[in-house]
């Protein structure tokens, strides 16, 4: 039994993790006009984290619709510009736009200072092995629900 309350325990936790955080980049991102979900796609370009949609959407394990309606928002707001492939035409590339590099300078600072508190309660060890340990169990999950070959 002691298993499934640690489990429990680790979903709540996380959960609860995820909501502080969440809020915390929110009221960042509403400072430099954009939503929490399109600080995340200025932040997920500048890091190489994808090119297009599909690849946002599952690096954020958030609705391709959603994303695809906030993507073209930030277009017309000329955060982001797009090419599309040369080799399959529905797909499209992503590129920070001068404009979108400086938000994204600008609001990574503060939002790195919103959570400088979370990040001062662990050594820079620990934040690496939560990284890590994270990383580890949701690829662990991807494997799982990934359709058999």
């Amino acid at each position: 039994m002691e298993s499934v309350y640690s489990l429990r325990n680790i979903v709540f936790l996380t959960k609860r993790l995820r909501r502080h955080l969440w809020s915390r980049v929110e009221k960042q991102a509403v400072s430099g006009g954009v939503t929490a979900l399109q600080w995340s796609v200025l932040s997920g370009i500048a890091s190489g984290e994808g090119q297009g949609v599909s690849d946002l959407s599952q690096a954020f394990d958030h609705d391709p619709g959603a994303l695809s309606r906030s993507v073209n928002q930030m277009v017309e707001k000329g955060l982001l510009s797009y090419t599309q492939g040369q080799d399959d035409r529905r797909r499209v590339y992503l590129q920070l736009t001068a404009e979108g590099h400086q938000l994204f300078e600008t609001l990574k600072e503060g939002v790195y200072r919103a959570t400088a508190d979370i990040r001062a309660a662990l050594s820079d060890a620990e934040f690496c092995q939560l990284e890590a340990l994270l990383t580890k169990a949701n690829s662990a999950i991807a494997r799982a629900e990934a359709p058999a070959s």
